[in-house]
């Protein structure tokens, strides 16, 4: 109701006193808009802002930085009817629309997350030359001596420790990837994927108890121990050859591990839920309004919708724009709070039809060009020429650390060093050591 000057206002004041004269009903003031009727449409309709305090740069008060939380932008798209349908769209698509253009949703990140970023021993699920397998299947393995094993149980995998050592020999190594397997008569064994010696070993060896290694020529899953989705049992799914090759059996081909597909949305006891992928980006940059000044933005994005749907700049969920003098990274702080109870709790949420939705925040990642990770993750600009991103690398004649800069050490925390690498590292060393 206010332009400049306040002809807006005024104008409307001209047509209300217009209208008042050939109507019974008169039209609300200006006022009566203001501050009755615009505060509900804002609450009801409108996005809702939330403040945090940044210091700007080169100053020691404390400005105001307003900001649109994330469960905000969530609740306000939940009222339209046509941007819940972009939200389940990914799950209405037949296996056929997914093979031929698959998503994010379809990938392992979503998918199985916990075996992408699993650190621990063991590897719930795993492939073994074209054929994937996971805890609880059982396999047909067919070895290069004419002899065979059907329906061995497997039991665990892991990476083999250090204290396998580094023995040029067709044992376990530290470092093989290791398949254990049982017998149907209570007897043990192991399927080795050699990590040392793959110019003289085989791809894949089947170790007894006694020590006995023969190469593996052909691996087949027959079936799992936990049933599908639909409750049936899993029929064959393909066999693999120790050169990497497959070979198709009837009535099935190559495929994942009968494991129940991850759902972006549905209903659990009884309460309507919705998985939402979120992806972050931010970037500060320098404008020119009559001087250079530095400016700052935070952007959102549902991952969880189709590409066609997010690819366009209007799908994009503006989360700030900082003041100047404000650096970005104090936006992505202030939202962290209303992320971790999206990813616990969840938002409870209205849909279109008025009925109340439980939303899961699914953090995926963080995007933004090379200068802007590196300021956000605290490192060195790209430019650097020491080869590593974390630890304190110094430029001679130089004081202080020139990669990580004063966080270098704090961060180390964040690599994921698996426990293959642990083993393989020990056994060299120790190796070394022994030399």
């Amino acid at each position: 109701m206010r332009g400049q000057q306040h002809d807006t206002e005024q104008q409307y004041n001209v047509h209300r006193e217009g209208f008042t004269i050939a109507s019974p009903i008169k039209l609300p003031s200006a006022n009566f808009i203001r501050f009755d009727i615009a505060p509900v449409v804002e609450a009801k309709w409108m996005l809702q802002r939330s403040v945090c305090w940044a210091r700007q740069k080169g100053k020691n008060e404390l400005v105001e930085v307003a900001y649109v939380a994330p469960s905000a932008h969530v609740r306000r798209d939940l009222l339209f009817t046509e941007t819940i349908e972009k939200f389940k769209a990914a799950d209405e698509r037949s296996d056929s629309d997914r093979a031929l253009h698959p998503e994010f949703v379809d990938s392992a990140l979503f998918q199985d997350r916990e075996t992408v970023l699993y650190t621990g021993r063991s590897v719930p699920r795993f492939q073994l030359g074209d054929v994937f397998l996971a805890v609880g299947d059982r396999v047909d393995v067919d070895l290069q001596d004419g002899t065979g094993v059907r329906g061995a149980a497997v039991v665990d995998a892991y990476f083999a420790e250090a204290a396998d050592g580094l023995n040029v020999d067709a044992c376990q190594h530290a470092g093989d990837f290791v398949v254990k397997c049982k017998l149907s008569g209570g007897e043990e064994a192991n399927i080795l994927a050699h990590y040392w010696h793959s110019s003289s070993l085989p791809p894949l060896s089947w170790m007894t108890d006694d020590a006995a290694a023969v190469s593996v020529t052909a691996l087949r899953r027959i079936r799992a121990e936990c049933a599908s989705s639909t409750g049936e049992a899993t029929g064959d799914l393909g066999m693999a050859t120790a050169s990497g090759g497959h070979e198709r059996l009837e009535g099935g081909g190559t495929a994942k591990p009968s494991r129940q597909r991850r759902m972006t949305w549905g209903e659990k006891d009884g309460a309507a839920f919705l998985i939402v992928c979120l992806c972050f980006y931010s970037d500060d940059f320098r404008a020119h309004v009559g001087k250079e000044i530095s400016m700052g933005g935070v952007y959102m994005s549902y991952l969880s919708w189709l590409f066609n749907d997010r690819s366009s700049s209007h799908a994009v969920r503006t989360l700030a724009a900082t003041p100047p003098g404000v650096d970005s990274d104090v936006i992505l702080e202030a939202i962290a709070p209303d992320l971790r109870v999206g990813a616990k709790d969840g938002w409870l949420c209205e849909g279109a039809d008025g009925k109340p939705v439980r939303v899961y925040a699914d953090v995926c990642f963080y995007v933004g060009d090379y200068v802007q990770v590196a300021k956000t993750s605290m490192l060195m600009r790209p430019g650097a020429n020491t080869p590593c991103t974390i630890w304190s690398y110094r430029f001679s004649g130089a004081p202080g650390p020139r990669y990580g800069l004063d966080a270098c050490s704090a961060n180390v925390k964040l690599l994921r060093t698996t426990a293959r690498t642990r083993a393989v590292c020990k056994a060299v060393s120790e190796r070394a050591g022994g030399q």
